[in-house]
């Protein structure tokens, strides 16, 4: 942690660099495996979709818990038609 501190500070502004996306980068390719179905596939677009504008109106972070919310809410109303479904 000291050396990453201390070489982070010596590498001076990040986006310089475009280091900033690499944060985003990383995610996506977290991300990527786990796109197997349609549906994840869909949620996923939608969430990018609210996320990407959001963007220039609220301020930086805001639209990405938006994004996280609102599939967080997609699996909820699945899982709770997933359960209706079963007890027919």
């Amino acid at each position: 942690t000291l050396v990453g501190a201390i070489v982070g500070n010596a590498l001076g502004d990040p986006r310089r660099y475009g280091l900033d996306a690499a944060a985003a980068a990383a995610f996506c390719a977290l991300l990527w495996p786990r796109l197997r179905s349609w549906d994840t596939v869909a949620v996923a677009a939608v969430a990018m979709v609210i996320a990407a504008s959001l963007s220039p109106f609220v301020p930086a972070g805001v639209p990405v818990l938006v994004a996280a919310l609102a599939a967080l809410l997609t699996l909820v109303i699945r899982r709770s038609r997933r359960v209706g479904e079963a007890a027919r």
